[in-house]
């Protein structure tokens, strides 16, 4: 009964320390150890790398945003990586071929690590920036990203995706508004100490000397930026850098989309492990398990803690009986019934469906199944 009363304890702890308690020691180390970045104003060449799978509703779009960008043209290198795309991604592409816009088709369906690989091995910007073929920019986005390459101590600089609703309005999507925001914060605490962990794939840049070439599973705006770390420099969140991006309105590929993200996550965590070693890589170590690992676990940790409930319930603890029926009503609730419309419950229904998605994910690893090409229809 005392173990399982302990257990209990640890158990709630971990659950609630990467959301509450891990953002609270950042923003206490950040109040002592604030590491502002050093920014200037030269103009480095860029090289823009947009990888696209029928894209062709959005590619027109997303590359007259890039041509309208407020950067020297002579110093802009513009390449659009198609992996075999069958729709009129690359014929939309080819028209703009007289503008400067660089066509790399893969022949058969390779992935987007691939394609990345690739455009990066012909790039001959300074600075390589990464993004998606559905997120645009604002006009001043690259000055804003390499000003942050003064500090010599920087390598990867990232932003943040602002979604947007369909509606036209421009208003943001409130739930995914909110867990966009919490990250953003929390990657400001890291960058404040250290290096964040991770970074946007739809906006961030790099100097392309630190680029090292990806195995064809890893994802990329989270292997990139640990391959920054392991050599020594830093990768930091400018809260000025952000792209805009409508989100989807199907849920089931939205939740599809998040199994295939965590699950090529957690395997680079397993793949990069000798990261998550504080005795070599102590504060960043300590960020890796707190912002990834202890996030990913959380699905094990509630269903230990649900066994452990219904251990001290059967026991005859009257606290641990109410608990019981109060958790199994919540699990029936946002699970089963799955509330919408109000405010709170869509942020729990999202809490849990992210969890829901990263136990599925979690089985995909130990099935050794992992998700390396797009899977969507063409886009009509």
């Amino acid at each position: 009964m005392h173990i399982l009363t302990v257990l209990f304890w640890v158990l709630v702890f971990l659950i609630l320390y990467p959301y509450i308690i891990y953002p609270g020691m950042l923003y206490l180390l950040g109040r002592i150890c604030n590491k502002k970045t050093v920014t200037g104003k030269r103009r480095p060449a860029v090289s823009i790398l947009i990888p696209a799978f029928n894209e062709q509703a959005v590619i027109g779009k997303k590359l007259q945003n890039t041509l309208m960008l407020d950067y020297p043209r002579e110093l802009l290198q513009i390449i659009v990586i198609s992996d075999a795309s069958t729709d009129a991604t690359d014929e939309i592409v080819r028209s703009l071929a007289e503008a400067g816009i660089l066509l790399l088709r893969n022949s058969t369906q390779k992935g987007k690590t691939y394609g990345l690989n690739r455009a990066c091995s012909m790039a001959t910007g300074e600075i390589l920036v990464f993004t998606d073929a559905d997120s645009m920019f604002e006009i001043d986005i690259l000055d804003r990203l390499v000003r942050n390459f003064a500090d010599n101590e920087v390598a990867l600089v990232t932003g943040t995706t602002r979604y947007l609703s369909k509606a036209g309005d421009g208003s943001m999507v409130a739930t995914m508004g909110r867990y966009t925001l919490f990250e953003k914060w929390i990657k400001e605490q890291e960058s404040r100490i250290g290096s964040c962990v991770g970074a946007d794939g739809a906006v961030f840049a790099m100097k392309r000397e630190y680029y090292l070439p990806l195995d064809e599973k890893d994802i990329n705006d989270f292997v990139i930026p640990l391959n920054v770390v392991r050599q020594g420099k830093r990768v930091v969140l400018d809260r000025n850098v952000y792209c805009l991006e409508e989100h989807a309105d199907d849920e089931n590929m939205e939740f599809s989309r998040q199994i295939r993200i965590t699950n090529r996550t957690i395997r680079a965590l397993i793949g990069n492990r000798d990261l998550l070693n504080p005795f070599r890589h102590g504060l960043f170590a300590w960020m890796l398990w707190s912002h990834k690992m202890l996030r990913f676990l959380l699905p094990w940790f509630a269903i230990v803690l649900y066994g452990v409930i219904v251990s001290l319930a059967l026991a005859g603890s009257l606290f641990h009986q109410l608990l019981f029926f109060v958790t199994a009503a919540l699990v029936v609730f946002f699970l089963v019934i799955k509330p919408g419309g109000n405010a709170v419950f869509a942020l729990v229904k999202s809490f849990v469906q992210m969890n829901e998605a990263c136990f599925l994910a979690w089985l995909k690893v130990f099935r050794k199944e992992t998700i390396v090409v797009w899977e969507k229809p063409n886009n009509s």
